[in-house]
């Protein structure tokens, strides 16, 4: 299989792949070198003894290997590149692997914090919906999108952080743009009437939809509040601010692929930023009922408390 060499725009990188990644936004073509490398390649099937491991992955300071069961195996090196080796799977669904736990990777190695998130732009900030598979992040960011806001990531959100804290709060964390695109369950298609728009089916266990968004914000911005997303057995959606202890475990559950981040040698890290980020974000969870997802009205009490002028940290950064 061979391709062209592509150059995207996605995650605050200049990305140059011989797999196309899906929804990602091209980049203007030049001379400069890009930040990453997607190619396709022979990858090695395991690596070093020490390596930690998962079901299908290792990872090790500066390495992460992982494979797809009949689509590929993904080697991300020193957060400059990613090696693909096919293993029957498409272009599309390589490009779709690709864009999961191997970038997550090799943006951690480079040190962004990653979380499970969807996010929207706003006037004021970036705001990031954070939560397990099944949540609805993709569903909410899909319907404040139909309200007038702009999408800026799904699936995961790369975060840069300033690690001096005398730094101004808007511009210690700044979110970066991921992929111009959801996957959306029929259900939630037929609510928002997305049905035209679709460009395919993805998932084997969970039947979604690829959706692409042409409201989608290009640019990073400064993180300006994160949501947790949970159910629960009441009719009605409920909002509260998290004091910080509170705040930190809450993102802390949401870190993307967090044993991985582990075995790359980024613990520490990341604790720093997650604490700093409980500290001086307003992180809120937001509770919703199970069932039915009653996603219109989700949307409009979401846009109510993004629309208050309060919603600021519950304890100033130092400095500020």
């Amino acid at each position: 299989m061979t391709s062209p060499l592509r150059r995207y725009a996605a995650y605050g990188l200049r990305i140059d792949s011989e797999v196309p990644l899906p929804f990602a936004p091209p980049a203007a073509p030049d001379a400069s070198e890009p930040d990453a490398t997607v190619r396709i390649g022979p990858t090695p099937t395991a690596l070093t003894p020490n390596a930690a491991r998962g079901g299908a992955w290792h990872a090790e300071p500066g390495a992460f290997l992982v494979t797809i069961a009949n689509v590929g195996r993904y080697l991300a090196v020193g957060g400059r590149e990613i090696t693909v080796q096919p293993a029957g799977g498409s272009e599309p669904q390589l490009g779709r692997g690709l864009v999961g736990s191997p970038m997550g990777a090799l943006l951690q190695q480079r040190g962004m914090l990653t979380l499970h998130a969807a996010a929207v732009a706003t006037d004021a900030g970036a705001v990031l919906f954070a939560g397990r598979a099944g949540r609805g992040k993709s569903s909410l960011v899909a319907a404040l999108v139909r309200r007038g806001y702009a999408m800026l990531s799904d699936g995961f959100t790369a975060v840069a952080w300033n690690a001096d804290e005398t730094a101004p709060s808007g511009q210690r964390f700044t979110a970066f743009p991921g992929l111009a695109g959801l996957r959306l369950r029929p259900d939630v298609l037929t609510e928002l009437n997305c049905w035209p728009q679709v460009r395919g089916r993805v998932g084997r266990k969970n039947e979604k939809y690829l959706l692409p968004m042409a409201r989608f914000h290009a640019t990073p911005l400064g993180v300006r509040a994160v949501y947790v997303l949970t159910t629960h057995n009441q009719p009605e959606t409920a909002i509260e601010q998290l004091a910080a202890g509170r705040a930190f475990e809450g993102l802390r559950g949401q870190t993307y692929r967090r044993r991985v981040l582990d075995g790359l040698g980024q613990r520490l890290a990341h604790f720093r930023a997650i604490s700093a980020m409980a500290r001086e974000l307003a992180v809120h969870r937001l509770r919703r009922p199970e069932r039915p997802l009653l996603l219109h009205a989700l949307a409009e009490r979401v846009d109510a408390d993004l629309r208050l002028p309060a919603l600021r940290p519950v304890v100033p950064a130092a400095g500020a």
